[in-house]
C-alpha cells in the first residue's frame, strides 16, 4: 500500500472511530438542553418564543438557533431531543472532515493531517457533546466550516463571490448558534481584507458581500431582540459574566483541557520545529483559526462556567487550534520534514501516549455520562411528571436550582432561581437573602429544592440551602422526593414542595 494510502485509509479509520464512539456512547441530555426544547415548544405551539407564556419574554436560551430547529422540528411532529443529538453527532463528525480537508487544501503534510486528524477523532469529550442535547456541536461545525470556506478563498483558484456568499452564511449560522460567534466574523472579516490584498484582489467589494451577508440578517434579528425582549445580550450573558475571582476557577479549566486534548502533540510538534532557512509565508487560514481559537479560550477566563460538563465551552476551539497548529507546524518543517533518529521516537510516542490517554479519559467520560442521563430519568423527569399530574395549570413553580428538564415536563410558568430565564434575578446584583425574599414574594404554589439529603432540605450556601432554611418555607409541606441509585448522585434529591393553601 502506498503512503498516501496509509494516510487515507487511517484518515477513514479516525473518522470511523468517532462514528462508533458517538454510536456506543450512553445517551443523556443535559438538564440545560431542556431550557431549549421549552422555548422551542412554546415558539412552535402557542408562537411565542418564551420561557412563560404569561409576563414579560425573557431571552434565556444561548443561542437562537437550535431552539428554532427544535421548534421547526416539533412542528411537524419530529421527536425534537432525537433531532438535536443527530444534529449535533452529525455536525462534530463533520468537523473532523473538514479539519481534513483544510489541512488538505494548504498541501500540510501528511503525517501532521494524520496526526491532526486523529487527535482531533480520538478526543474523549466529543461524543459527550454530540449527545449533550445542547448547541456545542452545532457551533463547532460553525467556526470549522467558516475556517474551511476561508481556506478555500485563499487556496482555491477561482473561489470567488459564491464562496464569499457561503462564508457569510457560515458566519451568520455560528453567530446565531452562540453569541461567541461575533468573534469569529469579526476576526475572518479582518483577515479577509489582508487576503484579498495580499492576493491583489478588490478587498472592498469581498469584505462587502460577507459583512452583508452577516450583518443584514444579524443587525435584525438583534432589531428583534432588543424589541421581543427589551435588549440585545441574552439573559444568558448577565448570569455567566463573572467576577475576578472566577479567573482563576477558569484559568484552571482551560489548562486541564488542554494538557488533557492537546499538550503532548503540541510539545513533540515545536520540539521537531526547525527554523527554516528563509522567509516562510504564514497561511491567513492559520493566523485566524489560532486566533479565533485562542479568543474563544480566552473569553471564557472571566465567565462563570456553569456546567461545564466535558469541557463544553472550550471544545468549539479544538479543531481550530488544531489546524492553526499544524500549518504552523507544517511551515517550520518546508524543507521536507524529515523524522530521523530520535526526533521520529518523540513524535510517535507523543502522539501514542496522547491517543492512549484520550481512550482512558472516554472510558470515565462514559461512566460519568450514563449517570448523569440516570439522575435525569430518575429525578428530574419524575419530579416534572409528578407535578403536572397533581397541580393545576395555573400554577407557578420554582425551581432552585435545576431549571431544565424540571420546569419542561411539568408544564407551568416557572420561576428559574438560577436567574438563567429571569432577568429581575439576572441583572440586578441581588444577595442570596434578597433571591430568597424574590421567591417568596412571588407566591408560588410549588417550590423544587436540590438537597443532599431525602426528607429535608440541605444544602451548601446556595440558594436551595436558603429557602430550605427559611422559616416561610414552613408555609409548604413536602409532597415528595426523588432520588437516583446513579453512581456519584447517591446522595442528590429532588424535593417538591406544595403550599400548604393547595388543597389534597
Amino acid at each position: 500500500m502506498t503512503r498516501p494510502r496509509i494516510e487515507h485509509a487511517a484518515v477513514v479509520a479516525g473518522v470511523a472511530y468517532l462514528v462508533l464512539a458517538v454510536v456506543l456512547h450512553p445517551r443523556w441530555t443535559m438538564d440545560d438542553a431542556y431550557i431549549s426544547l421549552r422555548f422551542a415548544t412554546n415558539l412552535a405551539q402557542h408562537g411565542q418564543l418564551a420561557w412563560n407564556l404569561t409576563g414579560s419574554p425573557v431571552e434565556g436560551y444561548t443561542g437562537v438557533l437550535l431552539p428554532l430547529l427544535l421548534a421547526a422540528a416539533i412542528r411537524v411532529s419530529l421527536p425534537a431531543l432525537q433531532l438535536t443529538e443527530a444534529l449535533n453527532a452529525v455536525a462534530v463528525i463533520t468537523s473532523g472532515v473538514l479539519v481534513y480537508a483544510i489541512l488538505r487544501l494548504h498541501q500540510v503534510h501528511r503525517w501532521l493531517t494524520l496526526g491532526a486528524v486523529l487527535v482531533f477523532c480520538l478526543n474523549p469529550f466529543l461524543p459527550t457533546q454530540a449527545l449533550s442535547g445542547l448547541e456545542t456541536g452545532l457551533f463547532m461545525l460553525g467556526l470549522t466550516a467558516a475556517v474551511w470556506l476561508f481556506a478555500r478563498l485563499e487556496t482555491v483558484r477561482g473561489a470567488g463571490w459564491a464562496n464569499e456568499v457561503a462564508l457569510g452564511i457560515a458566519l451568520l449560522l455560528t453567530c446565531l448558534a452562540r453569541p461567541e460567534g461575533v468573534l469569529l466574523a469579526a476576526a475572518a472579516l479582518t483577515a479577509l481584507v489582508f487576503l484579498r490584498r495580499r492576493q491583489g484582489r478588490p478587498w472592498l467589494a469581498s469584505t462587502a458581500r460577507v459583512g452583508l451577508t452577516v450583518a443584514v440578517p444579524g443587525v435584525s434579528y438583534l432589531a428583534w431582540t432588543n424589541f421581543y425582549y427589551g435588549g440585545i445580550l441574552p439573559n444568558t450573558f448577565y448570569v455567566k459574566a463573572g467576577t475576578a475571582g472566577t479567573v482563576g476557577d477558569s484559568a484552571v479549566a482551560i489548562v486541564v483541557f488542554v494538557l488533557a486534548s492537546l499538550a503532548l502533540p503540541v510539545v513533540a510538534g515545536w520540539s521537531l520545529a526547525r527554523t527554516p532557512p528563509g522567509p516562510v509565508r504564514r497561511p491567513l487560514t492559520a493566523t485566524l483559526a489560532l486566533a479565533v481559537g485562542g479568543a474563544l479560550l480566552v473569553s471564557y477566563l472571566r465567565a462563570d462556567l456553569i456546567q461545564n460538563i466535558g469541557f463544553r465551552f472550550f471544545v468549539p476551539a479544538l479543531p481550530l487550534i488544531l489546524v492553526g497548529l499544524a500549518l504552523v507546524l507544517d511551515r517550520r518543517h518546508r524543507d521536507g520534514f524529515r523524522l530521523t533518529g530520535a526526533a521520529r521516537y518523540v513524535a510517535v510516542g507523543t502522539l501514542v501516549v496522547q491517543l492512549l490517554a484520550s481512550l482512558s479519559l472516554l472510558g470515565a467520560r462514559r461512566a460519568q455520562d450514563a449517570a448523569y442521563g440516570q439522575l435525569i430519568m430518575d429525578e428530574h423527569k419524575p419530579a416534572g411528571d409528578y407535578i403536572a399530574a397533581t397541580v393545576p395549570r395555573n400554577a407557578v413553580l420554582a425551581v432552585c436550582v435545576d431549571a431544565g428538564a424540571i420546569p419542561y415536563y411539568s408544564g407551568l410558568d416557572a420561576i428559574d432561581m438560577g436567574g438563567l430565564n429571569d432577568r429581575h434575578l439576572a441583572r440586578d446584583h441581588l444577595t442570596l437573602a434578597q433571591k430568597v425574599d424574590y421567591l417568596f414574594s412571588r407566591r408560588p404554589q410549588v417550590i423544587v429544592l436540590t438537597s443532599d439529603a431525602p426528607d429535608r432540605s440541605v444544602g451548601g450556601p446556595d440558594i436551595a440551602g436558603a429557602v430550605g432554611a427559611d422559616p416561610r418555607l414552613a408555609g409548604y409541606r413536602l409532597a415528595r422526593s426523588f432520588g437516583t441509585r446513579a453512581s456519584g448522585w447517591e446522595h442528590y434529591y429532588q424535593l417538591v414542595y406544595l403550599s400548604r393553601d393547595m388543597p389534597g
